[in-house]
């Protein structure tokens, strides 16, 4: 539940499976995280890059900090692929509403977080009729 981690992962296991010469970069593997992942599910008009009249959520991710850091000639996709992890997000937006801020969880109930992924994930598997 990790999408930095997904994103590393699916870069490493691609390379692994198709050498050098079919890796992934960087920046591919974040347009599967966003535009292709909407377009996966028909929303690409609607959400998955930063556009007039798309829905706005943003992560802002801290990139200053050690393990982030890579060659100067280091694209900033591959940092953020290989070189961020979740305590690197600073700020999260979704619809307006900040999520995270400066790394932290603000004016959320502890006890709804523990919760609430769980009753998500029941109604996500009755939709799916997996359930």
């Amino acid at each position: 539940l990790d999408v930095l981690e997904e994103m590393r992962l699916a870069g490493l296991l691609q390379g692994l499976k198709s050498g050098p010469a079919g890796a992934i970069d960087g920046q591919g593997i974040v347009e599967m995280a966003t535009i292709e992942g909407a377009r996966a599910i028909g929303l690409e008009a609607e959400l998955g890059s930063i556009e007039p009249g798309k829905l706005g959520d943003l992560v802002v991710l801290d990139l200053d900090r050690p393990q982030s850091f890579g060659a100067q000639e280091t694209a900033v996709y591959d940092r953020i692929v290989y070189g961020t992890a979740r305590d690197g997000v600073a700020c999260v937006i979704v619809d307006g509403e900040v999520l995270v801020e400066n790394g932290r969880l603000p004016m959320q109930d502890q006890t709804e977080l523990r919760i609430r992924p769980g009753e998500e994930l029941e109604s996500l598997l009755t939709r799916a009729e997996l359930h």
